[in-house]
């Protein structure tokens, strides 16, 4: 099946290749695109296919179940006890039944589609979801940082370099000693940001999340740490990331007439954050601060992988890097969560290589369609040309008008390989 599965995509790419040629050598028309060769419209079997794995997999939100209910309750524990206790995390119970729903994933129709690339999509989704439930299924086993491995992978000896370099830097000055704003405030500019870019969503307070902020696909939910407090800098640099990107491909993933941009393309996790932290350095938001952050979570997972505990984790990134002691309860417990979730190392290894896309004139735009990922971005801009999906509805604003580039920030941003 993977012979035949090359065979028809290199066919598919010949005849259309010779089709431009022929038409451009042979006639007057002058065929720019060749994906507009191709037939546009929604058949019925795509439609059919795509509303019935966003009927099953629709609600499936893997933060909602990874977040600990106790993480506050948690720190209180492992701060009183000097560092010696490890976390002990309760985790939301799992609603779904694993093995129903990935037998309902594998009957679904792919072999109706036609198009061997859009059916690659649906089959990689499919994956990717019943990959995810495994994952969700093993929470708070040693065999959920296995699932997290399979899925996300792990830092390379190249990501561990990057992380290293980056944390022997210093704050840039105009990001020293800067004042803290209050929650209301930070709530109010989060909905003030909403409305600028012309959309509505809901903003909730909760104390269970590890990080600062996060958006909640399904629900249109930007959830904000009950709590944190934010300088200036950092508002806008979550205004940016949060918003700016990650709310934004929600907003214009509802636009589609298809769904599965909603759900999410495997790892995404990879694109989307690369773009929002590179929206944040568009901005003039990224500080070095923020960038040593990313680095430090990289070598969390590390540390996780090599199978360090929390409390060896903590105390080591504590006593090597001087960290700030609650930050890095946070940090930590967003790696340790579940058993081993090493997503996070995906921050900065996707930020990288969105610098090396910009760095190449590689076109984004769609990326910013839905939940996308950099790998299905040449069926994305195909399925675009076609007619098929339609052109991102909203922009992010730091990409449309970026502003000048600090140049320390240059040059550390151009030094990781």
């Amino acid at each position: 099946p993977l012979v035949i599965q090359s065979i028809a995509k290199g066919l598919k790419s010949a005849i259309i290749n010779h089709a431009q040629h022929y038409i451009n050598d042979m006639s007057s028309i002058d065929v720019k695109r060749k994906n507009t060769l191709l037939h546009g419209g929604l058949q019925p079997e795509l439609l059919h296919l795509d509303k019935e794995l966003y009927r099953l997999a629709k609600d499936f939100e893997v933060l909602g179940y990874v977040n600990p209910l106790n993480v506050e309750q948690e720190k209180k524990k492992f701060f009183r006890s000097k560092f010696i206790r490890n976390p002990e995390f309760r985790y939301k119970p799992l609603a779904i039944d694993p093995h129903v729903f990935k037998s309902l994933m594998y009957r679904l129709d792919v072999d109706s589609l036609e198009d061997v690339h859009i059916r690659q999509v649906y089959i990689d989704i499919i994956r990717s979801y019943t990959d995810k439930v495994d994952l969700l299924n093993t929470i708070g086993s040693e065999n959920f940082l296995y699932n997290s491995l399979r899925y996300f992978g792990e830092p390379s000896a190249q990501d561990i370099a990057n992380a290293t370099f980056l944390l022997y830097t210093s704050e840039l000055p105009q990001f020293e000693n800067e004042a803290l704003l209050d929650t209301n405030d930070v709530k109010a500019a989060f909905i003030a940001e909403g409305k600028r870019y012309g959309f509505a969503f809901k903003v909730q307070e909760v104390s269970h999340i590890p990080s600062d902020a996060l958006v909640i696909n399904s629900k249109k939910l930007l959830m904000l740490k009950k709590g944190a407090r934010f300088t200036q800098t950092r508002l806008n640099a979550l205004l940016n990331h949060e918003i700016g990107v990650h709310m934004v491909t929600t907003m214009n993933a509802q636009e589609q007439p298809l769904r599965f941009l909603s759900l999410g393309l495997p790892r995404n996790t990879y694109t989307q954050e690369g773009l929002a932290i590179m929206s944040e350095l568009l901005s003039g938001c990224l500080s070095i601060g923020r960038l040593k952050e990313l680095a430090l979570r990289v070598l969390a997972v590390h540390s996780l992988t090599k199978g360090n505990d929390f409390r060896t984790t903590y105390e080591m990134l504590k006593d090597t890097y001087n960290v700030n002691e609650d930050k890095l309860y946070y940090l930590v417990t967003r790696v340790y969560r579940g058993g081993g979730f090493t997503k996070d190392y995906l921050y900065l290894k996707g930020f990288k290589a969105v610098l090396e896309m910009q760095a190449q004139d590689v076109k984004l735009d769609n990326l910013f369609l839905g939940k996308t990922s950099h790998s299905h971005l040449t069926i994305l801009n195909e399925m675009v040309d076609r007619g098929i999906l339609q052109q991102p509805r909203y922009r992010c604003e730091a990409f449309e008008h970026p502003t000048e580039m600090d140049p320390i920030l240059k040059y550390l941003t151009n030094s990781l390989k």
